[in-house]
């Protein structure tokens, strides 16, 4: 693998370009060990390398603050608060692309000899990128048409997702975005040729345009609707059937955050309110004197109001979900020993087992204090995993 001249982190790799950067020692356990990542970028164009290697290098500085508990830089930290959309939110996104697009078609005057050559020249035009568009797209294509790509990063930041290389999520957004401009094209052949234009593709029919009108409208009116929290609760609880325990804690902690609130209107959160019920959290003592964890702030608390935001915007129920880009940063846990037991330990806990029982123990209880800590040993299981085994008959059911 040889290093490209003058770009930092690219090599290639015969006719291929790759990513490559060594990981720090101290942060090889977040990347599965690996000393050092590479990356296909998939292309040996090197102007195309460039404009796909920032991609890789953000995704490899995520992965390493993480793995560190040290502060990304500002472009990571931003990408980390994008949300992954769904592969309607993509269509819609296309579709909305596609009608700006058409909207500012201009046409030539063909009823004059200079008009008429640039006419003619722009259905060439027009024929080359579409089919340019579809080789890109066809199976066993190395990479999709350029034009195709800067549009799919185009869409990815106007409306803030995130999107994972390589996910199914993005090859929806590169299909449905190639497809478009197709369609683009052929429209436009199609208005320069007089004729009626046929839509190629259902994604872009009328009936969706319209579907995606009304789309909006239920999300506007929603943001006038006073809705509950009780309400979105149940809702979540009636169609995903979480465990018992798991009912209790979340309704426990939901009733907080509305306390904290004020109000049990869901669409009057903002953003703000979310944030400062974290800080809170964070820095009030509770009962105990002690402020809670960040852990616990996060997996236990902000969960809660996360979930049920989340199941509310995507069902129509909220016009938005204030809790999405929130995030508690866990400092990473000082680990002062091992977890395991050590020699000395191990030795001096199964030495206990062979003293006589203290006390007036019932012969099982006395049995189970003997052989529990030697089968767990052998075992490796944990002490509560085989003190509620249950004898097996080996006569029958």
């Amino acid at each position: 693998m040889k290093r490209v001249k003058d770009h930092r982190y690219l090599y290639r790799r015969g006719d291929v370009l790759w990513f490559r950067r060594a990981v720090p020692p101290h942060a090889r356990a977040a990347f599965e060990g690996v000393g050092e990542v590479q990356t296909s970028l998939r292309t040996n164009d090197v102007s195309e390398a460039r404009h796909l290697l920032p991609r890789e290098l953000e995704k490899f500085e995520r992965r390493l603050s993480l793995a560190t508990g040290s502060a990304a830089p500002r472009e990571t930290i931003a990408q980390s608060r994008r949300l992954t959309p769904s592969k309607h939110q993509v269509e819609v996104a296309v579709r909305e692309w596609l009608e700006e697009r058409m909207s500012r078609v201009t046409f030539s005057d063909y009823s004059t000899e200079e008009g008429l050559a640039e006419g003619k020249m722009r259905l060439a035009e027009l024929a080359a990128h579409s089919s340019d568009v579809e080789n890109g797209l066809a199976f066993g294509a190395r990479s999709p048409m350029l034009t195709t790509q800067w549009l799919v990063e185009t869409l990815v930041e106007k409306n803030g997702w995130w999107i994972e290389r390589g996910s199914e999520v993005e090859w929806h957004l590169r299909l449905t975005t190639g497809r478009a401009q197709i369609e683009a094209a052929q429209w436009q052949f199609q208005d320069s040729m007089g004729k009626p234009r046929q839509i190629r593709d259902a994604t872009f029919e009328r009936e969706q345009y319209n579907r995606d009108d009304e789309r909006k409208q239920e999300i506007e009116r929603a943001a006038f609707a006073v809705v509950s929290f009780q309400s979105l609760f149940d809702g979540y609880v009636a169609e995903s059937s979480p465990a018992a325990s798991t009912i209790k804690a979340w309704k426990r902690q939901i009733d907080k955050f509305v306390s904290f609130l004020g109000h049990e209107n869901a669409n009057d959160v903002t953003l703000a309110n979310v944030v400062a019920w974290k800080e809170k959290l964070l820095s009030e003592p509770n009962a105990t004197g002690k402020c809670l964890s960040a852990r616990t702030v996060r997996d236990t608390y902000l969960s809660a109001v996360k979930t049920i935001f989340r199941w509310g915007h995507e069902n129509g129920k909220v016009a938005a979900n204030p809790a999405a880009s929130v995030r508690v940063r866990a400092p990473r846990a000082i680990v002062e020993r091992e977890r395991g037991l050590s020699d000395v330990e191990a030795f001096t806990i199964l030495s206990a087992t062979l003293l006589p029982p203290e006390g007036r123990l019932s012969a099982e209880r006395a049995q189970a204090q003997r052989w529990v800590p030697w089968i767990c040993a052998y075992t490796g299981a944990r002490v509560n995993e085989i003190t509620q085994l249950s004898p097996v008959s080996t006569y029958g059911p």
